[in-house]
């Protein structure tokens, strides 16, 4: 099959010092060809270039009056036909024979015009460390939770390990934790508050709470690990609604504000919008290839996924209509295997992937990235682990599954930007830094033990004070104060 080369040039001028605004000079195509594909494509490009020239114009403008002393040749190389066409951007130094190459693969749809815009400035940043020079400090801990502390303060009639896997953020700042085997709704300090859809487990369904999903109404959904069923609980509702899907449940699900659930199946491709009792079909798959590895809901009620083949989000209106695309600009070097992601209202979103917890802005420039968490000693994150965030305080929180623990932050860009003030939560972390730098230091960790209790954390609470006996098995007081949180969770019980 004959190759059809579309060259357009771009030179960008004087990037000098903070990324100043440089100038692109846009080269009609210098290798001849007929057809309607061409003509496709230098639309698209046309507009991608003005698209670019909008949401990018910090960086960068793109013209079509002659220039001189180009600085960089983007050559897009365009092959194949329908679902197999291929376009191969590359971005080179003239000078230095430097180059990066981005492969779109699929039709040339209006889709191409976001993505092709923000492949432009994606290899424009990466002739600038990926926009990475001055990423801001990641979030800070606040606390983490062992799930023992959880399992032990429940009354199950059995005892039982329990596995963080999925987590849903409330509007009041409660958050739902999936154990697979149960929901637990617990507070911002960690104090159990109830266990929605506990009658599933009573009935015989062990794993119910393998997906959570919950809605700014506080409608909260389930979805257990295999079959065609969903649960919703609705505040005030006698027990769960069943939700019959008529597909498998393989995939993501998300529950959108407007109270319908979008349900996508991996291996088939395929993604439907439950509303009531009627079922629409969405084409959330921009090509053959594509593979949706995560998938949220944003702000304004859209359905934001992560295309892992393309490396891309894509941003759906409830009825699958395509809104917008962002690439994350993270360097093609570093696996972007992304697990779970979060979307705060600004539109900044955070992506979990592979033992790293990124969060970018709308238009995909990098803010933090965040691979370990610093405890007096570097401790790797999770690899596996669902994102949630509360966007009222500017917290996130991270399950741990195979740490068996819910780890707390505060993501301190998010928060300084929208000036959210926490003084619990500041406070937390300003003595858990003491205590990392005095580890033994029993006051320190009574002092945090009696904070937690005194504001009903006895999970909380109860680990500090058997720290404390950990390292002084006679201090009278911790003993005590164990003695006493036992007999309020038995009473809670």
């Amino acid at each position: 099959m004959k190759n059809i080369i579309v060259s357009v040039i771009l030179f960008l001028f004087g990037c000098a010092g903070a990324f100043g605004a440089d100038r692109i000079f846009l080269e009609k195509p210098f290798v001849d060809f007929e057809g309607e594909k061409r003509n496709v494509l230098e639309k698209l490009l046309s507009r991608a270039v003005l698209k670019a020239n909008r949401i990018y114009s910090s960086y960068f403008e793109i013209v079509s009056d002659d220039s001189s002393n180009p600085d960089y040749l983007l050559q897009a190389v365009l092959a194949g036909d329908g679902e197999d066409t291929t376009v191969s951007i590359t971005l080179k130094d003239p000078e230095t024979e430097d180059s990066i190459s981005m492969a779109v693969i699929g039709n040339l749809s209006d889709d191409r015009v976001s993505h092709f815009s923000n492949l432009f400035f994606y290899l424009w940043s990466s002739f600038h460390h990926y926009m990475a020079d001055n990423l801001e400090p990641g979030p800070l801990l606040v606390e983490e939770l062992s799930a023992d502390f959880i399992s032990q303060s429940l009354s199950t009639g059995m005892p039982m390990q329990l596995y963080p896997y999925s987590i849903a953020v409330k509007n009041n700042g409660n958050i739902l934790i999936g154990f697979i085997s149960m929901c637990v709704e617990l507070d911002r300090n960690f104090r159990i508050i109830d266990q929605p859809g506990k009658s599933l487990s009573e009935q015989g369904n062990y794993t119910y709470a393998y997906g959570i999903s919950v809605t700014p109404g506080g409608t909260i959904y389930l979805k257990p690990s295999a079959g065609r069923d969903v649960y919703k609980i609705i505040e005030g509702a006698p027990k769960p609604i069943r939700v019959r899907t008529g597909v498998e449940v393989q995939g993501p699900f998300v529950g959108l504000p407007d109270g319908s659930i979008v349900i996508i199946d991996l291996t088939k491709k395929f993604a439907t919008r439950i509303e009531g009792r009627k079922s629409t079909v969405l084409d959330l798959f921009p090509g053959t290839y594509s593979f949706i590895t995560a998938a949220t809901a944003g702000p304004d009620g859209n359905i934001w996924v992560f295309d892992a083949m393309e490396r891309r989000v894509l941003i759906y209106s409830p009825d699958g209509s395509l809104l917008d695309t962002v690439i994350p600009v993270v360097d093609q070097k570093i696996s972007l295997s992304v697990f779970s992601m979060a979307v705060y209202p600004d539109g900044s979103f955070i992506l979990f992937s592979g033992g790293e917890l990124w969060r970018f802005r709308k238009n995909g420039m990098p803010v933090w990235r965040m691979t370990s968490i610093e405890k007096g000693t570097s401790e790797a994150l999770p690899q596996t682990a669902f994102v949630g965030v509360d966007p009222q305080r500017g917290l996130v929180y991270l399950t741990d599954m195979m740490g068996r623990r819910i780890l707390k932050f505060i993501d301190t860009s998010y928060t300084r930007e929208n000036s959210i003030s926490n003084p619990f939560e500041e406070e937390m972390v300003a003595l858990g830094k003491r205590i990392v730098l005095e580890p033994d230091n029993t006051d320190l960790l009574s002092q945090k033990a009696e904070v937690y209790e005194d504001n009903g954390a006895f999970a909380l609470a109860k680990s500090y004070w058997e720290q404390v006996l950990e390292i002084d098995p006679f201090q009278q007081t911790a003993n005590e104060r164990l003695d006493s949180i036992e007999v309020a969770i038995l009473k809670s019980k």
